[in-house]
């Protein structure tokens, strides 16, 4: 289909420059001596895991020409990302500022074009520490830049609102989503950018996956200047739902507006029929069902780029946790890319996001409005992905130590409840709090028993204590884990030592304990990746949060990764644990596998230990004798029919 909207990537050949440079807003400044650069790019790509990484102001400029035939036709610059405070400029006029890190944002940008001419685009990105703006601080690097696409988007004067918080201007909910029946109703914001009323024909269509109507209705409407919101609903027969990782199938709603039998605008938008509740007894239920949410926590982060993140690399990302099994994500602690809900979509990935509300608080009447405004635009932008089922409206928040503190929640929740009262909100907290503490719907908890405090066997009487506060109220497990470096290894493994053997041993207690509890309405590991952390120094790497099951470059899944992965998937794996225990120095050893078949064998340097039984996904062998030199070692199982196999080699180093 031709669309009348017409998208230009600005993406290439953009001049960058750090630090002071006075009157680069202006078209005529020679910029020539600055660095040329893609988006999508940050300056931190090098030193964001240094203590010192750099904070300050990155200015970017772009020469680029739009077709003389954009005259009389309204143009918009929309950024999905810029951290964290942005000024642009257009031809040196102004188009606005915007004030935060991880949202988009989108300017008018029809008056300082110039169609058929050079233009000159102009943004000071700024990631100094602030006051004013959330986050203030957080377990993560803040990095700076222009790290996501721009667009130059150009549309009818009679359109689909493009300017409400960078909105699709369109708002679905299903009312009514059984097998039978379904129910899309669209609230969609009409705008006329003309002085004068303009009589327009507004029509919602749902498609199939395969591109098949379903369903068709419009309206006739007279558009006054500026923005007038229209709604429609339509029925579908029989609709297959969308059912998490079971069955993702998603329809697609089209909104089109026409005037004078010429279409002026067509939205796409992602639409699928699903219900959800959640119950204080069985956790979450989806389409009617009980359906266990578990899956782990993610940041938009990545070795050697930072936030500068590809699409193809975001995709791996979720191929990586596809893998493992899970059927939950938590998109930590700020808005993501809309590729991230986009393939929570596609995946049937459930998810949670949240907006960049993370620990202390100011009492500055600008943050606490900015946090408003943060919350807002996540909702708003990304409000028809089937996929979200909760707004977070904080993370860690310190609210008893503001007077204010409370009060800020109440109103995050508020906004929740009025902007979306089809979706919860949620909190998660380190504090104990049980659920409604701040009028939120939800809590979720961040815990670290055997990490930061007491031990790993204490999680269970902990999580019984919690439970017993608010039976009759919904508790989730919003983080839990321990750090690990792939090089870091114990024969006695023990509490910080950031062991593979350490991590993997927490894990294993914590999902015995989470998983008998359904109640515990998502469990969430504390990370998916390593992650660039400026202010930690421990373990392998500095600068690094290495509770990640998988190295910050996506090369080593750790052990924890293939413990979930034998308790989470039903292909048949096995996997033997400490392979990167290398070289020993003791003779004796144990030998453990990961698995999910009905038993394992184990090969010694091509001889058979037997057959060991899995018990609860775990197959030991004890007084294993180790040979001089190379061991090789190899473990095949039987699951059914099928057959898994692993095998890796361990090196024996003794001293005369």
């Amino acid at each position: 289909m031709n669309d009348p909207r017409q998208i230009m990537a600005l993406d290439h050949d953009w001049r960058f420059h750090f630090g002071n440079a006075e009157g680069a807003q202006q078209p005529a400044y020679d910029d020539s001596g600055w660095e040329t650069v893609g988006l999508p790019h940050t300056w931190n790509a090098a030193d964001g895991t240094s203590k010192d990484f750099r904070r300050g102001t990155g200015w970017y400029r772009l020469h680029f020409s739009v077709p003389a035939n954009a005259a009389g036709r309204r143009s918009y610059l929309r950024f999905d990302g810029v951290s964290t405070v942005s000024t642009v400029w257009l031809n040196g006029q102004e188009l606005g500022t915007h004030w935060s890190a991880t949202s988009a944002f989108c300017h008018d940008a029809t008056a300082a074009l110039k169609p058929g001419a050079d233009n000159v685009l102009v943004v000071l990105a700024d990631n100094t520490w602030r006051d004013d703006v959330p986050p203030l601080e957080g377990d993560f690097t803040i990095f700076g830049g222009i790290y996501r696409r721009v667009e130059l988007i150009t549309a009818s004067p009679l359109s689909v609102d493009l300017l409400d918080h960078a909105s699709p201007g369109v708002y679905l909910t299903t009312p009514e989503a059984t097998s039978e029946r379904g129910r899309v109703r669209a609230r969609i914001r009409l705008n006329n950018a003309g002085t004068e009323t303009r009589p327009a024909a507004v029509s919602l269509t749902v498609l199939d996956a395969a591109g098949a109507t379903v369903g068709t209705v419009r309206t006739g409407q007279a558009a006054a200047p500026g923005v007038t919101e229209v709604l429609l609903e339509l029925a579908v027969v029989k609709p297959r739902l969308w059912n998490g990782r079971i069955d993702p199938y998603l329809y697609q709603a089209v909104v089109e507006v026409a005037a004078d039998g010429t279409l002026t605008d067509r939205v796409r938008q992602p639409l699928g029929f699903r219900t959800f509740h959640l119950d204080p007894v069985q956790g979450f239920i989806l389409n009617g069902q009980p359906y266990d949410l578990h899956g782990v926590n993610l940041h938009q982060d990545r070795e050697g780029k930072g936030w500068a993140v590809s699409p193809g690399e975001r995709e791996e990302d979720f191929r990586l946790m596809m893998e493992m099994g899970c059927t939950f994500v938590r998109l930590v602690h700020y808005q993501h890319d809309q590729q991230d809900y986009d393939l929570c979509d596609r995946l049937g990935l459930i998810a949670w996001a949240e907006h960049g509300l993370v620990n202390t608080l100011s009492g500055k009447p600008e943050f606490l409005d900015r946090c408003v405004t943060q919350l807002t635009e996540l909702i708003r932008q990304s409000y028809n992905h089937p996929a979200i089922i909760t707004w977070g409206i904080g993370n860690e928040v310190q609210a008893h130590k503001y007077p204010f503190g409370p009060d800020l929640l109440r109103r995050l929740s508020r906004v929740v409840r009025t902007e979306d009262p089809t979706r919860p909100s949620t909190l998660a907290t380190c504090y104990n709090e049980i659920p409604g503490a701040y009028d939120n719907d939800l809590i979720a908890h961040n815990q670290y028993h055997g990490w930061y405090h007491d031990a790993f066997t204490d999680f269970a009487t902990w999580l019984d204590a919690q439970h017993a506060k608010a039976p009759d109220r919904c508790q989730g497990m919003s983080e839990y884990g321990a750090g690990a470096g792939p090089g870091i290894h114990s024969a006695t493994p023990r509490v910080l030592d950031h062991s593979e053997e350490y991590q993997a041993l927490f894990h294993e207690v914590y999902w015995r304990t989470l998983r008998d509890c359904p109640w515990v309405w998502c469990k969430a590991v504390w990370q998916m990746f390593d992650a660039a952390s400026s202010t930690r120094h421990e373990g392998e790497r500095p600068g690094v949060n290495d509770k990640g099951l998988v190295t910050r470059d996506r090369k080593i899944r750790k052990d924890a990764f293939y413990w979930y992965k034998a308790n989470w998937t039903t292909e048949p794996l096995v996997y033997i644990t400490s392979r990167r225990f290398t070289p020993r120095t003791a003779a004796g050893t144990e030998v453990k596998v990961y698995s999910n078949c009905d038993e394992v064998e184990l090969m010694l340097n091509g001889r058979s230990l037997g057959a060991g039984r899995v018990d609860d996904h775990v197959a030991i062998w004890t007084g294993v004798e180790l040979a001089q030199g190379e061991n090789h070692l190899e473990a095949r199982g039987r699951k059914g029919g099928a057959t898994a196999a692993d095998q890796c080699a361990w090196t024996l180093q003794t001293t005369p």
